[in-house]
């Protein structure tokens, strides 16, 4: 679906995707770009008028998606690198829509996110080999290497180009060879840079936060619990009864919820 420009903006279109892929998953009933931009500004209606619509802010989006029976997870960056791109496939990998906001990568600071914002749906992602500086940076999180470094693109829907495109992370080298002047030690509102295959290369984008609609029959447990328990059986496993380590090399964490 492409946006249609009387009735909704870009979220009004990622949280049509979500429920749509969701609703084929549960059975459940996929409501309209207008029903949900309505129910967006019913939610919060001091924001102007809902028809035409301006673009939802990050409230309204969380108020749709517990209107249509969805629990709503809200991923924030909390500065460590590229950990909410690793937190956003756990979930797209549980075969779960994640709806992307981002905000676009200015030339200098000191305030280097812009007021241009875009939302685009996460419904599936390449693999491949381990990307080097996504492995890099799971260590910190977990004693286990996690299959999302293997993870090198995100399939999306954008309401500007239409379904099927990539949105890729992109390496800190990558992001100053874009954009120079960026200071020695990396924002923590920068750590997780990413690119979309359709927008020109001078173009870069900061994933700032995700929302995740999660079936409340069908999901009992975040990332978070899930990685906590996978190390606890893993590292039992690990060893023997004595303390002695099994040769137990080359396991790697997948996560399905």
């Amino acid at each position: 679906m492409q946006q249609d420009t009387q009735v909704s903006a870009c979220a009004s279109v990622a949280l049509w995707i979500q429920a749509q892929s969701l609703g084929s998953r549960i059975g459940a009933t996929c409501p309209s770009t207008a029903d949900i931009t309505q129910a967006a500004y019913a939610a919060d209606p001091g924001t102007g008028r809902a028809i035409p619509s301006s673009g939802l802010s990050p409230h309204q989006m969380v108020a749709v998606v517990e209107s249509l029976g969805f629990d709503a997870l809200v991923l924030e960056n909390d500065g460590r690198p590229y950990r909410l791109y690793r937190e956003v496939c756990a979930y797209v990998e549980s075969d779960l829509p994640v709806i992307l906001a981002l905000a676009q990568i200015q030339n200098s600071g000191p305030h280097w996110l812009s007021n241009i914002g875009h939302a685009v749906t996460a419904c599936g992602h390449t693999y491949g080999a381990p990307v080097g500086f996504l492995s890099k940076h799971s260590h910190q999180e977990s004693s286990i290497p996690q299959t999302s470094s293997r993870m090198e693109a995100l399939i999306v829907h954008d309401d500007r180009h239409g379904p099927y495109g990539h949105a890729t992370p992109m390496s800190f080298d990558q992001l100053r060879r874009q954009r120079p002047k960026l200071p020695h030690e990396l924002p923590p509102e920068l750590v997780n840079p990413i690119c979309l295959e359709y927008d020109e290369a001078s173009r870069v984008w900061s994933l700032t936060s995700a929302i995740v609609a999660l079936p409340r029959r069908f999901v009992s447990m975040t990332r978070e619990h899930a990685i906590s328990v996978a190390t606890r059986a893993f590292e039992h496993a690990y060893f023997n009864s004595k303390g002695k380590k099994l040769g137990l090399g080359g396991f790697e964490s997948r996560l399905f919820l």
